[in-house]
């Protein structure tokens, strides 16, 4: 006999402001002029992202750039 395990539910509910600025004090639009932002291999990566997404966009027929 197989044991089957349920996993509960996780809420999705917002963090409250207090936790979300403690886990990211700066907005995400000033993320770029942090000194440790897209160190080591993260910069590749990001790269590839946006490579990605335009390639969805032109495969969906979207007429615009990045």
């Amino acid at each position: 006999m197989e044991k089957v395990m349920f996993l509960p539910a996780i809420p999705s509910q917002p963090l409250p402001d207090s936790v979300r600025q403690t886990l990211y004090p700066l907005p995400r639009e000033q993320w770029r002029d942090h000194d440790h932002f897209l160190t080591s291999d993260a910069r590749p990566l990001l790269r590839n992202h946006a490579s990605l997404k335009k390639q969805a966009r032109q495969y969906h027929g979207a007429r615009r750039t990045c």
